[in-house]
């Protein structure tokens, strides 16, 4: 994996991944309420409701989205709690089986469960380091 400090949004690659909880509003989209997330949601608006949809039905795991070009992992199951590195792990595995199958050559991402999820990157880098090969750009 590289890493960049820039903007998850600004740097070239055939995917983008946003973070996520597994948490849904009434309603039934998917709560997007910050980070990246929220980015996302302010970016395409049908996103939490298309998420939403497949929270329910396949569950808190990862999801593509090739519209817009996107994938989403999640890091927590609920929004309040802490990320979970077990949760996180799980999703860069099938991120990077993802990436085999549609051949990404380059997939973004910003530092998973750090931040809002409370993890520290000292401990999940080197966790991605073993999981992640260099198609996979790291931002912060």
């Amino acid at each position: 994996m590289r890493e960049l400090r820039q903007d998850l949004w600004s740097v070239k690659a055939c995917a983008r991944v946003v973070t996520t909880n597994g948490m849904c509003r009434r309603d039934g989209s998917a709560i997007m309420g910050a980070g990246c997330a929220l980015q996302a949601a302010k970016r395409f608006p049908n996103l939490p409701r298309e998420l939403g949809v497949l929270l329910r039905s396949d569950g808190n795991r990862v999801h593509l989205f090739p519209a817009y070009r996107l994938a989403t992992l999640p890091t927590k199951h609920d929004w309040r709690d802490p990320s979970d590195i077990d949760l996180i792990l799980a999703g860069v595995r099938q991120l990077v089986d993802f990436a085999d199958q549609r051949g990404w050559p380059s997939v973004v991402m910003t530092r998973p469960g750090c931040g809002l999820g409370r993890l520290s990157w000292a401990v999940v880098g080197p966790q991605l380091a073993s999981v992640l090969d260099d198609r996979f750009i790291i931002v912060h």
